[in-house]
C-alpha cells in the first residue's frame, strides 16, 4: 500500500511544556503563555484544528493576566482554553507557567496508543526543565525530548 492510500487512524494525546522565569505582568504572561503554546504546537506539527483543549497552569504569584489569554490573542480562538493556579508546593519554581495540550493525532492504522504517545515533544523552556529533568535535552536555549 502506497504513502498516500495508507490507512490512518486518530488517536488522543496530549503534550506538556512549562517555561520559567515569568515576570508577574499582564505581557509577559500572555507572552509566555502564547510562547509556550507556539512552540509546543511547531514541535509536534499540531493545527488548532487537531486541538481537543489545553489546560495552562500558573505559579500562584502569577496573577495579573490568564496564560490562556495570550493564546487567545494570537489567533487559538476555537479551541477550549483554561488557566489555573498550580499548586503551591514548597520549593516548586517560582514564576512559571505550565500547559497540557490534548490533541488528535493522525497516525497508521495499527499504531498503538503507546506508539502514538511515545511521539510526543515535550517542552520545557529556561529554568522549567528542572520540572523533568528525565524529558530534557539541551537545543538552542531550550529544554524538550521525545517522550519514550
Amino acid at each position: 500500500m502506497s504513502e498516500s492510500s495508507e490507512k490512518l487512524v486518530t488517536h488522543v494525546v496530549a503534550a506538556r511544556g512549562a517555561i520559567a522565569p515569568v515576570e508577574n505582568s499582564a505581557p509577559a504572561i500572555m507572552a509566555a503563555g502564547a510562547e509556550l503554546l507556539a512552540r509546543v504546537t511547531e514541535a509536534n506539527g499540531i493545527s488548532e484544528a487537531d486541538a481537543v483543549f489545553c489546560l495552562f497552569t500558573a505559579s500562584p504569584g502569577l496573577n495579573a493576566a490568564y496564560p490562556a489569554t495570550g493564546a487567545r490573542r494570537h489567533g487559538w480562538t476555537s479551541t477550549p482554553l483554561m488557566s489555573a493556579v498550580e499548586v503551591d508546593v514548597p520549593g516548586g519554581i517560582s514564576g512559571c507557567i505550565r500547559l497540557l495540550l490534548t490533541y488528535q493525532r493522525l497516525v497508521p492504522a495499527g499504531t498503538t496508543a503507546a506508539e502514538a504517545k511515545a511521539q510526543v515533544r515535550h517542552i520545557y523552556l529556561g529554568e522549567a526543565a528542572k520540572l523533568r529533568p528525565d524529558w530534557a535535552a539541551a537545543t538552542s536555549g531550550a529544554k524538550e525530548r521525545k517522550e519514550s
